[in-house]
């Protein structure tokens, strides 16, 4: 049995996260989204091609290779999407996503596999929230896009967190 004061924060904090994520998706643009969608996508295609050359394990370089192929599918379709709403996707790595990288090419063996499946999980995770906003954008195409990537960055996040299991 839970006390009043219990419910009342569940409630509480339920009601705030629900309002976060309103707000959130209310102040996403669908600009904003393809930036967003697109650095994102961009870093995972070149962590992938690095994972598939320095993995320990096969498991990782098969998900980094899997990025690659992924990630570059995706980026292309919301590229082609993109310039036909006037819209400029990202070409290159920004600043955050450059250190990352670098960080991620100075690891080796079982610390650089570990890194790797940390990083995508991370990743993957912030994907999905960014998918999930986009998805109630007014703009209909740019929703469609986000909601038919959703199930594959799903996918790709379970994969990713059974990485470190290896």
């Amino acid at each position: 049995m839970s006390s009043p004061i219990v419910t009342a924060l569940a409630t509480l904090v339920i009601g705030a996260s629900t309002q976060v994520v309103a707000v959130a998706a209310e102040a996403l643009t669908p600009a904003a989204f393809v930036t967003k969608a697109s650095e994102g996508g961009l870093a995972e295609v070149e962590m992938g091609r690095v994972a598939a050359q320095k993995g320990s394990s096969a498991a990782v370089k098969d998900f980094g290779q899997k990025m690659v192929t992924d990630h570059s599918q995706a980026g292309d379709e919301l590229a082609k999407l993109a310039t036909s709403k006037g819209l400029m996707p990202v070409k290159s790595l920004n600043a955050e996503h450059q250190k990352t990288l670098d960080d991620l090419r100075t690891k080796n063996g079982a610390d650089f596999d570990a890194a790797y499946a940390k990083l995508m999980v991370q990743d993957h995770d912030e994907d999905i929230a960014l998918f999930q906003s986009a998805s109630m954008l007014a703009d209909a195409d740019l929703a469609a896009y986000a909601k038919r990537m959703l199930p594959k960055l799903r996918e790709h996040r379970q994969m990713a967190g059974h990485l470190g299991a290896h």
